[in-house]
């Protein structure tokens, strides 16, 4: 009985070899691409939420996985868009925008091709915003010398 079963899936042993490959190359091809895959899914996904700081988590640490060094550039230079945009955003907040500024330096000194021109503009109207917002908050309380030293020293740094 055994025999009679067997005999329906005997293969040619080149079709057999061929079939052993594709099974091995499925395995070990796979599961890489799928991770991949997910990766973009989720940073899309967090995009779309909103979730900012999440999806720089996320790309740092997908960054650090990446061995390509074309695929690694591409990515930083995503993240230093993203830093940019999140410092023009947290201008007002000086503790975060301190904490985004010291992340996209050492991405940036990490990874020197990240740093594109459109990235220097969107640091320097970072810088700018920030100094505007120092500059408004010595107007509603001229008693706020340092607020005005500090958009002062800003805006000297970056003319």
């Amino acid at each position: 009985m055994r025999e009679i079963v067997w005999r329906h899936f005997r293969l040619r042993p080149t079709r057999r070899w061929l079939g052993i490959y594709l099974l091995i190359a499925s395995c070990a091809c796979g599961p890489a691409a799928a991770f991949a895959d997910e990766d973009q899914q989720l940073e899309a996904y967090l995009s779309r939420l909103g979730l900012v700081d999440l999806q720089l988590v996320q790309m740092n640490k997908r960054l650090a996985g990446i061995n390509d060094k074309k695929a690694q550039q591409n990515l930083a230079k995503s993240m230093a868009d993203l830093y940019a945009s999140q410092l023009m955003t947290h201008a007002d907040n000086p503790a975060k925008y301190q904490r985004l500024l010291s992340r996209v330096e050492s991405l940036l000194e990490q990874y020197p091709s990240a740093k594109t021109t459109s990235i220097e503009v969107m640091l320097l109207q970072a810088d700018y915003n920030r100094a505007e917002t120092l500059a408004g908050q010595w107007v509603d309380d001229h008693g706020s010398v340092d607020a005005r030293k500090e958009a002062r020293a800003i805006l000297a740094a970056i003319t």
